[in-house]
């Protein structure tokens, strides 16, 4: 059975005698969370997990348990733990997490369990009558264990914990140790996902950020030497407002990654770790990623487009020429392209009907000078073993029209240079 962990939301306050360093956890109701889910208080089966009321940090099942559950109950619209957390003296690390949630800079905690009756929550229907899911009802689920967890902000409530004196700076490094290979890389964190149609644009959900805590949390890099800087922020695929994960914004980000309109300017050891983080997002949506190396023009953008592996590697350089035209502009919104057809936006779609009246002057000039009188018509003779079947050719037929090549030619070359300017 697969394990879930979801955050949920708790009021957390002290209980009895401070001296017990207990805390109280009261869960949120069974409204719809920020994952657009759904868990029924009464669905909960605690009895296993009452065998062994383990409070840990982050999941980390190969780390001792910072406290343990005294009692775990069921009210009418809630969960509720009594946490016991371990002394200084039993377990240094235990008190550390301890002081940070009764000084409130810890907020959240997770449960790990798993689900034994669900049913889909889909959204509206699109205009083609379909419903995408939206998320998950648990209507009864087993709980494992509740864990302590660093969300939503951990650095920045660390990063006011260590000034306020409630720990020094090498317990907060503890708690979430720095990474000196990836200090660019963003660590993936699982947010609920927006509907896979939905439009996608990456500067205004930028714009959107309220501070540089959210650009972090909305983007895959930054540069860590310019932290305050917003351009130091790339990549962005999340929502500005809510954090919702962006389809279109994953399939933007994986293709810049990879080189699409040139590329992404950050270190090329960052560039596995940002990789990593995108792929995540894909396994989001069921979704395969491209392998992590370099591709050609016309396989980046598919990638950018949302093309998975097997949509890749045949041969389109007329989609690739197109998309490089002068006359198009960059594509800031996302168009879903397939080998079964396109559905593009008005610039792009007058771009094709551009080339098709091209493509069409070249096939009406040979059409029209094959068929009209003048001196372009010059009768030849040839045989044809076709007609006349034997050893010896014998008899003759007079041949097709010539046409004046030429003008083809120029009208051919007409149709490349829009296409493809400079090639």
């Amino acid at each position: 059975m697969e394990l879930i962990h979801k955050a949920l939301d708790f009021e957390i306050r002290q209980a009895g005698d401070p001296a017990n360093r207990t805390l109280e956890f009261i869960g949120s109701t069974a409204d719809v969370d920020r994952y657009g889910d759904i868990i029924d208080v009464a669905g909960w089966d605690l009895k296993n997990y009452q065998k062994n009321p383990v409070f840990l940090w982050a999941h980390n099942y190969g780390q001792p348990p910072v406290g343990k559950t005294l009692t775990v109950t069921k009210e009418p619209a809630a969960l509720k733990f009594l946490v016991q957390f371990a002394t200084a003296e039993e377990y240094p690390f235990a008190d550390t997490i301890y002081r940070l949630y009764l000084g409130g800079f810890l907020k959240a905690t997770s449960v790990g369990f798993s689900g034994k009756v669900s049913e889909p929550i889909l959204g509206d229907p699109d205009e083609q009558g379909f419903r995408p899911r939206t998320g998950t009802h648990y209507k009864k689920q087993e709980l494992y264990e509740l864990s302590g967890v660093p969300v939503p902000a951990l650095p920045q409530a660390l990063m006011l914990a260590v000034q306020k004196g409630v720990v020094s700076k090498e317990e907060a490094d503890q708690v979430v140790p720095p990474d000196p290979e990836e200090k660019g890389v963003i660590p993936f964190k699982e947010y609920p996902i927006d509907d896979p149609g939905a439009t996608w644009k990456g500067p205004e959900e930028m714009a959107a950020c309220a501070d540089m805590m959210a650009l972090k949390t909305i983007c895959a890099w930054f540069d860590d030497a310019k932290p305050d800087v917003k351009g130091s922020y790339k990549l962005p695929h999340h929502r500005g407002d809510g954090f919702k994960v962006v389809w279109k914004g994953v399939s933007a980000a994986m293709g810049a990654l990879l080189g699409a309109r040139g590329g992404v300017n950050i270190p090329d050891a960052d560039r596995k770790g940002v990789y990593g983080h995108l792929a995540k997002h894909y396994a989001q949506f069921s979704k395969t990623p491209p392998e992590f190396k370099e591709y050609g023009e016309a396989d980046l953008i598919r990638i950018t487009l949302g093309a998975e592996p097997n949509d890749l590697g045949f041969d389109d350089l007329f989609l690739s020429g197109l998309f490089r035209s002068a006359d198009l502009e960059p594509i800031t919104e996302p168009v879903q392209i397939t080998k079964a057809g396109a559905v593009l936006n008005a610039k792009n779609k007058a771009a094709l009907q551009q080339a098709a009246a091209l493509i069409q002057q070249v096939l009406a000039a040979a059409e029209t000078q094959a068929s009209a009188p003048g001196p372009n018509k010059k009768p030849e003779s040839y045989y044809s073993k076709a007609l006349n079947p034997g050893d010896e050719p014998h008899g003759e037929r007079q041949a097709e029209d010539s046409v004046d090549m030429g003008e083809i030619m120029e009208l051919t070359k007409n149709l490349h240079l829009t296409m493809c300017p400079g090639k």
